[in-house]
């Protein structure tokens, strides 16, 4: 018997639970699975249920793995292949039968709907004991639920039905409710063709088509793209249909094959026949075809559609398909052919990821300055480090002018790397910014500010922000009147941060040199007696002293700082006595 294949007295006493509680009864005791490193136990439930309902089984036998015999031990819970649930329901992974006794379809007892959280949440117990016993009275209540179709309720968050059973690739889509409400909400196309690039192992949505070839809708800019990946992108031509709901029978089952699809298509008045006949001829016969599914949702369960989301899957290659309708239908009409030899094909759906950012980034979305232009002076430590939060934080485009030169000495504190040595800092920390958000303009200039404002205008940026430290920035600042305008700098060893916010009014310097006077004095003393460090050999280079964290500490506080400032129609300066708060 394998290390570990004893049952402790904690597993034993935790398995006693079955006998205890009325609902459950043992079928099959404790047995040590070698391949899946876990105990295992067979079980029955049976409930009283009112299958006036639902159809849902009063008895159904259950799966038992249990890894680690003590505290915080894994546990999942699955039907049984034979007599367990034959449907998905909501909360519960795809359900289907699987090389084991039981099938895929475990409940998501741990977090599942906003209605039991609300009713019955409690943190998960350490102890075994506890710990199962909590599992089968979760699973006890979600079974009552499912029985009831009350597993979720109109106000509750909405949730998508488990699509990745065997997941073939990753659809990036970028769909936003502003999409939904003026794109897709007002074409009534139901079905056409699609253009999508392949790279990074994912098939990225670019153009959606009318089955005429006539262009719908732009989802990417395929340049968006090109900052993301040295790969060549593959142009891939795909089809979509709209339904008006979510493709699932069957409670919560997603479809599973081409013929279930063409029912549910057929049942909205879609023909899947039309369009194999009409775009068919014009797809590249020996790529995978991908068939992208768009169905509105509700951000809401019970609320009005919001947002337009796309499943996909690959269908096999034309020149593969014609091959097998070759051989085993001969000569009849292609089409029909076609349709029966996709009749049987398993659909394995792709993940999807909507890549909008307004989607996505709900977790770190700047509050103020989300959405905003903003023009950014300085590409240098600090610099870098405020575009890359203004860009992850949801600016809508970023301006960057710097033209200074990247050197190997500035990787100790810069987000870029060696590749950018010997370049201008703009150029290179507009490439990296690219990189992190497609839906972000950015732009970049390699000169300084004094001769980018005698060329560009500033006219239409929200914010000016000027992390370059230098007095002669701040001095053309003050010539262009009022502006919303924002600047950060450093003082001697990262002790003091030095903070200017002005949308009031233009920008006075006398105001700005008579608040920080007392303090550049002070660090010019200390300045004195400490000196600077020096870099490389030769001539005397005496660098700024600080390191990486006090530049990511003084870039967070910045923006902390701004954010607190902005909308307060007022102007603001101030020193912050870093030294002092840490």
């Amino acid at each position: 018997m394998a290390k570990g294949a004893f049952a402790s007295r904690s597993l034993k006493k935790a398995r006693r639970i079955l006998d205890d509680l009325e609902e459950t009864s043992i079928v099959s005791d404790l047995i040590f699975l070698e391949n899946l490193n876990s105990w295992h136990v067979k079980f029955k439930l049976k409930l009283i249920l009112d299958n006036n309902i639902t159809a849902f089984p009063s008895e159904t036998d259950w799966h038992l793995l249990i890894q680690d015999q003590e505290e915080y031990a894994a546990i999942k819970i699955s039907p049984d292949r034979l007599n367990g649930l034959k449907t998905t329901y909501e909360h519960q992974f795809f359900n289907v039968e699987t090389t084991d006794d039981w099938t895929s379809g475990y409940p998501c007892l741990e977090d599942f709907g906003y209605s039991l959280r609300q009713d019955s949440f409690s943190a998960q117990p350490v102890i075994i004991d506890e710990r199962l016993k909590w599992y089968v009275e979760r699973l006890i209540d979600w079974c009552k639920r499912a029985s009831q179709n009350a597993l979720s309720k109109d106000g509750d968050n909405f949730e998508l039905p488990m699509f990745y059973l065997n997941p073939t690739g990753i659809l990036v889509i970028n769909e936003s409710v502003e999409d939904f409400s003026n794109t897709w909400n007002t074409n009534k196309e139901m079905f056409g063709s699609a253009l999508l690039n392949f790279s990074m192992n994912k098939f990225f949505l670019i153009n959606i088509l009318n089955i005429k070839g006539e262009f719908i809708r732009n989802c990417v800019e395929p340049k968006r793209l090109v900052p993301m990946t040295n790969e060549v992108a593959l142009e891939v031509p795909g089809v979509w249909i709209k339904l008006n709901k979510v493709p699932v029978y069957e409670n919560w089952s997603v479809v599973k094959t081409w013929k279930e699809l063409n029912k549910i298509s057929s049942d909205e008045g879609i023909n899947l026949s039309l369009l194999i006949d009409k775009i068919y001829p014009s797809l590249k016969k020996s790529l995978p075809i991908p068939f992208l599914v768009a169905f509105p949702i509700s951000k809401l369960k019970g609320g009005e559609k919001a947002l337009m989301h796309i499943q996909a899957f690959v269908l096999p290659p034309p020149k593969v398909l014609a091959k097998t309708i070759r051989k085993e239908f001969g000569k009849q009409n292609k089409v029909k052919a076609l349709m029966s030899g996709l009749e049987n094909i398993t659909l394995d759906w792709m993940t999807t990821e909507n890549w909008n950012w307004k989607e996505s980034s709900g977790r770190g979305q700047l509050k103020h300055i989300c959405n905003k232009k903003v023009l950014l002076v300085g590409a240098g430590a600090l610099g870098g480090f405020l575009a890359e939060a203004f860009v992850r934080g949801g600016v809508s485009e970023i301006t960057i002018v710097d033209n200074d030169i990247l050197r190997f000495g500035n990787l100790t504190r810069h987000l870029l790397d060696a590749s950018s040595v010997g370049k201008y800092k703009s150029q290179e920390v507009a490439n990296y910014l690219r990189k992190i958000n497609i839906n972000v303009k950015v732009n970049f200039f390699n000169l300084s500010f004094e001769d980018f404002i005698r060329t560009e205008s500033v006219a239409g940026y929200d914010l000016i922000a000027d992390a370059s430290a230098s007095d002669s920035v701040l001095n053309q600042i003050s010539k262009l009147g009022k502006i919303n305008f924002f600047s950060t700098a450093i003082g001697f060893k990262a002790e003091n941060l030095f903070l200017i916010f002005s949308q009031a009014e233009e920008v006075v310097l006398e105001n700005i040199y008579s608040v920080f006077r007392a303090t550049i004095d002070l660090e010019k003393i200390k300045a004195e007696k400490e000196g600077f460090p020096t870099e490389g050999i030769g001539c005397w280079h005496p660098v700024f002293p600080a390191d990486i964290s006090d530049i990511m500490l003084a870039a967070s506080l910045s923006l902390k700082w701004l954010e607190g400032m902005y909308n307060k129609n007022e102007n603001r300066i101030a020193v912050i006595p870093i030294s002092k708060i840490i």
